[in-house]
This record gives C-alpha cells, structure tokens and sequence, in this order.
C-alpha cells in the first residue's frame, strides 16, 4: 500500500515537463533536512530524529485522499481543514500517529518541517525551469515559496534554531 506514493502526482493541475511523485517528494524533504543539520542549532538527537521520521511520512494520507493542490487549498480554507483531519487520520491509521502528535505539538519542529517541505517546492520548480517550464504557473510558485523560506528562516533564527550564519539563498543554490 505505502508504495503506491510512487504513483501519487503533485502539481497535477500545473503544467510541468517532469512529474514528481508523493515518495519523491518525501525523500527529498528529507535529504533536506539532513543538509540542514549543520545549521540547526538548540535541537536534540531525538527531536532531530522524531523530525526525520515525520519528514518522511508527512504526506502517507494523501494515499486516501491524493495530492489536493496548494492553490484548490489556499481557495477553499475549508476545505484544507478538513484534508489535514482526514490525512492525519490515515497517517494514524498507518501507525504513525507517535510520530504526528511529537511534531504536531511543538512548534518548532512544525517550522523546521515547513522549511524542508518548501525549500523542496522550489528546488522542484528550479529543475522545472531546467528543463524548459517557463509557465507562469511555476514561476509564481516558486515566488511564493522564497518569500514564504525567507520568513520560515527569519522565524527559525529568532527562535535560536537556526544559527545565525545560515544563508538560505546559498544554500537552495547548493541544493538545486
């Protein structure tokens, strides 16, 4: 069942050259996170470890439910209260839940988790451009994601866990 993220698309509802699956997607966040290790600062082995764990699952009920876009989320609020509760259900529903509920109730592993997951969107939409995805579409997202890790970062350092010396723009230039 778990390997059926290979088949689940992100971005289904945006032109792209390359598709990039659920499972990718997950791996990659993770590879993230591990790059970002160096830099995270204030943060346990455990908490680190929790922190992979849920980076690597993070999306497992969209098995149920699929990929609903960002933007059909951003749309409709409603509707993206009611896809988080059905998919933490499912990830609970897979055993998962331990891990969930650690990250779910700290903060600051919530904020270390979105950074991976939207540095992840623009190293996507920087390989889309790559290969030749100048829509609209593609560089709009990927706008919003820098806008969105520039805040995530500027949050992370005020709250000592990200060290001062962390440059995100160095640092999605070594990754994409």
């Amino acid at each position: 069942m778990l390997y059926r993220l290979s088949d689940l698309k992100r971005y289904n509802n945006m032109p792209r050259i390359k598709s990039e699956s659920l499972a990718e997607h997950q791996y990659y966040c993770g590879l993230i996170l591990i790059k970002l290790k160096d830099y995270i600062i204030n943060l346990s082995y455990v908490q680190f470890s929790v922190l992979l764990q849920y980076v690597l699952v993070h999306d497992i009920g969209e098995l149920y439910t699929g990929d609903i876009p960002h933007n059909v989320k951003e749309d409709y609020p409603d509707l993206r209260v009611l896809l988080e509760q059905i998919e933490n259900e499912k990830i609970n529903s897979f055993g998962f839940s331990d891990i969930l509920n650690e990250v779910e109730k700290d903060e600051k592993l919530k904020m270390l988790f979105k950074l991976c997951d939207t540095i992840q969107v623009i190293q996507y939409c920087e390989n889309e451009k790559r290969l030749g995805n100048f829509s609209q579409n593609m560089t709009l997202i990927r706008e919003e994601a820098l806008k969105l890790v520039k805040k995530q970062v500027k949050w992370l350092k005020e709250n000592k866990l990200l060290s001062e010396d962390f440059n995100e723009m160095e640092f999605l230039e070594r990754l994409c």
